[in-house]
């Protein structure tokens, strides 16, 4: 029975534990929140925790506040909680001019723009949903080698992503590029050697906007979905039930998804809102063994 009672508690404690805060707020002046070149965080009010300076934690939503990260090779993990603007005064995200190998990853983007890469190399933006009210979701300028991946990406103006000014050999992939009112993706001429695969681009009023840029969009054996495909290519079909479609979805005079597939790529996921069913019936089929080892089988005469 004591085994019991503990199991029990440690249960309920763990459960509580793993829902997220999600309405937990701190009261915040509007600004810009921080990451210096030395690791402090300012200002020191700000919702953002790290224990070694590496790795910095979201402990609440964040409003009407910028981030300015000044620091290289760390990361910033959302947690879930959403970075998000309730006035109209432009707040722009997450900066990261001039840094090299950041993460920014399990963010909630609502502001006036996305995640900004200026002069940025090596830094990888993963799991984030960014949906910015006026500008670019993600704005890469004179940055390369930078990864984007597994992102919910959809802009109310502008592009999705946008390439520019020397914005070389970046890899977008496992992307959801979705409803975007203008332009899913944009990638200027002077923008080259990018690797666009394994994306998603679904109802955008313009999947890709390109013209003479050297680009890849598959890898080789697989590309990316799109959900006009169909119309443009009636009469295509499937390769030898390969997923993938027979006929290259053009995408400008030199470029092309060679192998576009016929479903969506499945983006891995899982959700946070599993564990605690999981974790429940996990806890359920210990407690069924417990009062089965407190209760041996009577021994039959």
């Amino acid at each position: 029975m004591v085994q019991f009672r503990l199991l029990l508690l440690c249960s309920l404690f763990l459960c509580f534990s793993i829902i997220p805060l999600t309405q937990t707020c701190f009261a915040q002046e509007a600004g810009i929140i921080y990451i210096r070149a030395d690791g402090s965080i300012d200002p020191l009010t700000a919702p953002i925790s790290t224990v070694d300076n590496i790795t910095y934690t979201f402990s609440s939503y964040i409003f009407n506040n910028s981030i300015v990260i000044e620091r290289d090779n760390i990361i910033v993990d959302g947690t879930g909680f959403a970075l998000q603007e309730e006035s109209a005064s432009g707040f722009s995200g997450i900066d990261l001019t001039g840094r090299t190998n950041v993460t920014i990853e399990n963010t909630v983007i609502s502001c006036a723009r996305g995640i900004s890469l200026a002069d940025s190399s090596g830094n990888s933006i993963s799991g984030n949903n960014i949906a910015p009210k006026y500008g670019n979701s993600i704005y890469l300028s004179n940055s390369s080698g930078n990864s984007i991946s597994g992102n919910n990406v959809t802009a109310d103006s502008g592009s999705g992503i946008l390439l520019e000014y020397l914005s070389n050999n970046n890899t977008i992939s496992e992307n959801n590029i979705v409803n975007n009112p203008f332009i899913g993706i944009k990638i200027k001429p002077d923008s080259i050697g990018n690797k666009i695969y394994h994306n998603n681009f679904i109802n955008n009023a313009i999947h890709v906007s390109t013209s003479i840029g050297i680009n890849v969009w598959d890898d080789g054996s697989k590309g990316n979905y799109w959900s006009d495909y169909s119309l443009k290519y009636p009469n295509a079909t499937e390769i030898d039930d390969s997923g993938v479609w027979n006929t290259p979805y053009t995408i400008s005079p030199s470029e092309a998804d060679n192998y576009p597939l016929k479903n969506q790529y499945v983006i891995p996921e899982f959700p946070t809102f599993m564990f605690l069913p999981i974790f429940m019936i996990a806890t359920l089929f210990i407690i069924v063994i417990l009062k089965k080892a407190s209760n041996p089988s009577r021994i039959e005469s």
